[in-house]
């Protein structure tokens, strides 16, 4: 199902290839080149740059309840920032490389489909839906978060909630090789999803499931209400 790695480098590295892949997806790809340059700077900076970009639990928690009582300070404000901003930061380059495979793949289709102003606007979401699914679920923690994961959830949860309302077309992004049934990135997205709920509820490892599955949700939620799309005509489902 994977594209040839050859094949594929020197389809996007010809002239022709690379103007239109640019041409087509530079809003998403400037969201990509964003992180990485975030990234490198972490590296050269070191974790006290970017320290108060991570999102800390028990702050965000302050910051709701002092907001409920009308008393919201700078560090509350800047709380309720860092629900946006750790999304744009990455732990590794590992981390940061894994989360940009699926932003592509659901991205790059997406954009296709609905355009990348709604792209944005899912991604931006579900940056801050995964923040504050993260945060509740981790309220007494002072385990930072970080990482662009809800956001990529979202995109597959707005796969999902095109496929559920139409019939969409077989897609072709990279890496998959040739077009596939939309069912089977369905099928694969909740594979994903059921593995977050599993870690959630038994509490493995320093990963943000929570964040994943409030990003996932929001992904869903927002294909529901959007309107629908450009460039592919859908057949509506009955």
């Amino acid at each position: 199902m994977l594209v040839d790695g050859v094949a594929l480098i020197r389809r996007l590295f010809s002239h022709r290839g690379f103007r239109e892949v640019l041409h087509q997806h530079w809003p998403l790809l400037a969201v990509m080149v964003l992180m990485a340059v975030v990234l490198l700077f972490q590296r050269l900076l070191g974790v006290e740059w970017y320290v108060s970009y991570m999102m800390f639990p028990v702050e965000v928690g302050f910051a709701w309840e002092n907001l409920k009582t009308g008393s919201v300070g700078i560090g509350d404000v800047w709380a309720i920032v860092t629900m946006f901003t750790a999304g744009f930061l990455h732990g590794d380059l590992v981390h940061y490389g894994s989360n940009m495979i699926f932003m592509w793949m659901f991205g790059s289709l997406l954009g296709s489909l609905i355009g990348y102003r709604h792209v944005l606007v899912i991604l931006v979401a579900s940056i801050f839906g995964g923040s504050v699914c993260d945060a509740y679920l981790r309220s007494d923690e002072m385990i930072p978060c970080l990482g662009a994961s809800g956001g990529v959830m979202g995109l597959e949860g707005a796969y999902l909630g095109m496929a559920l309302r139409f019939h969409l077309p077989d897609p072709q992004t990279w890496p998959l090789a040739r077009p596939v049934a939309p069912s089977q990135l369905v099928i694969f997205a909740l594979i994903g999803v059921a593995f977050d709920f599993k870690g959630l509820v038994d509490g493995l490892g320093q990963v943000s499931y929570g964040a994943h599955l409030g990003g996932f949700l929001v992904g869903v939620v927002l294909t529901g209400l959007l309107l629908p799309l450009r460039r592919v005509a859908l057949v509506r489902r009955s």
